[in-house]
C-alpha cells in the first residue's frame, strides 16, 4: 500500500508540474512523457538492448548484431580496446553520447546557455520539485539498497564480509556527506546531480561486467541503471525549473582505465560491490536532504 501510494504521488506531482509550465515548452518535461535514455525507453527495452551483446553462438541473429557492433568501431579503436592474453575487448565502450549528460532526452535541457528562469519559483513548485526528487530518490536508494544486499549475498556468502572491507572505497568516487542543514536549494539540485553522475559512469562499469562475464544480476543492474538515470532527469527539471544548468558533465574517464579491466574476478567483484553500496548510501543522501528541504516548505494553507 505505501509503494502504491508513493507512486500515485509521484504521477499527481508529474502531472501537476507538467501542466504548470505546459506553456513554455523549454520547461515542459516531467519523467512520465519524456525519454529518459536515448538507446531505450522503458526496463524492458534496456534489457533487450543489453542481452542483444552477449553472443551466442547458436543464434545467427546474435551473430550478426554482434558483426554490426564491431564493424561500427574504427579498426584502430578496436584493437587499442583489445585486453591481452585472451581477456575480452576493454569494457569501456566509448562508443556513443553517456546517457547521464542528457537523462531527460532533451537537448534544451542538457545544458548550453543559461535558461531563463520563470518570474518567480513559488512556494508550491518548490515543494512539488522537493516531493519529485525525494519520490525518486527513495525508489533508486530502496533498489540499490536490494541489489547490493542481492549481490553480497550471491557473491561472496560470508556474512562478515561487508564489515571486512567497510573502510575500502573508490577514490574515483565522490563521498556524499555534506551538511543537510547548511545546503541551499540551488545546491541541493547541483551537486546531487554532479555526484550521481559519478556513479552512473560506474554503474555502466558494472552493467558492462554483467555482459561480458555473463553475470547473473544484469536485470538488477538494469533497474538500478534505469532508476538513477530516472533521479539525475528530476533533478535536471528542478535545475531547469529555477534557471540553472549543470556545472559540468562528467564523462567516462573520471573512471581512469586501471580500474576497469580487472583480470582478476575477486578484484573486479569487489569493485563492482564498492559501486553499488556507495550509490545506495548516496541516493539515501539524496532521500534524507529533499526531505528535509519538503518538510521546510510551509503549506499554503498555513500561510498567513
Amino acid at each position: 500500500m505505501i509503494i502504491m501510494k508513493q507512486k500515485q504521488e509521484s504521477s499527481d506531482i508529474d502531472q501537476h508540474l507538467a501542466a504548470t509550465y505546459s506553456s513554455s515548452s523549454s520547461l515542459s518535461s516531467s519523467s512520465a512523457s519524456s525519454p529518459h535514455l536515448k538507446s531505450c525507453t522503458n526496463r524492458v527495452h534496456c534489457r533487450s538492448i543489453n542481452r542483444s551483446l552477449i553472443m551466442d553462438g547458436s543464434s545467427s541473429s546474435s551473430l550478426f548484431i554482434i558483426s554490426l557492433f564491431i564493424a561500427s568501431l574504427s579498426l584502430s579503436n578496436f584493437l587499442a580496446a583489445a585486453a591481452p592474453f585472451g581477456e575480452p575487448a576493454s569494457r569501456n565502450l566509448d562508443v556513443s553520447a553517456p546517457s547521464w549528460t542528457n537523462p531527460c532526452g532533451n537537448p534544451t535541457m542538457g545544458g548550453g546557455s543559461r535558461p531563463s528562469a520563470p518570474p518567480s519559483a513559488s512556494q508550491e513548485i518548490l515543494s512539488l520539485l522537493f516531493h519529485s526528487v525525494y519520490n525518486r530518490a527513495l525508489k533508486a536508494a530502496k533498489q540499490a539498497l536490494e541489489v547490493k544486499n542481492l549481490f553480497v549475498n550471491e557473491t561472496f556468502g560470508d556474512p562478515e564480509f561487508e564489515l571486512g572491507v567497510q573502510h575500502l572505497r573508490q577514490d574515483w568516487l565522490p563521498q556524499c556527506n555534506t551538511d543537510l542543514d547548511q545546503t541551499r536549494v540551488e545546491d541541493a539540485f547541483l551537486n546531487s546531480f554532479e555526484k550521481l553522475q559519478y556513479f552512473a559512469v560506474g554503474l555502466e562499469q558494472v552493467r558492462l561486467d554483467q555482459i561480458f562475464y555473463s553475470g547473473r544480476h544484469l536485470d538488477h543492474v538494469n533497474d538500478m541503471e534505469f532508476d538513477l538515470i530516472q533521479l539525475l532527469c528530476k533533478l535536471l527539471h528542478g535545475m531547469h525549473i529555477q534557471g540553472n544548468r549543470p556545472r559540468s558533465h562528467i564523462s567516462r574517464q573520471v573512471m581512469a582505465q586501471s580500474y576497469r579491466d580487472l583480470r582478476d574476478p575477486s578484484l573486479r567483484n569487489l569493485r563492482d560491490y564498492l559501486i553499488i553500496r556507495d550509490l545506495a548510501h548516496c541516493t539515501n543522501h539524496v532521500v534524507q536532504l529533499f526531505d528535509r528541504l519538503k518538510n521546510s516548505i510551509t503549506p499554503a494553507s498555513q500561510q498567513s
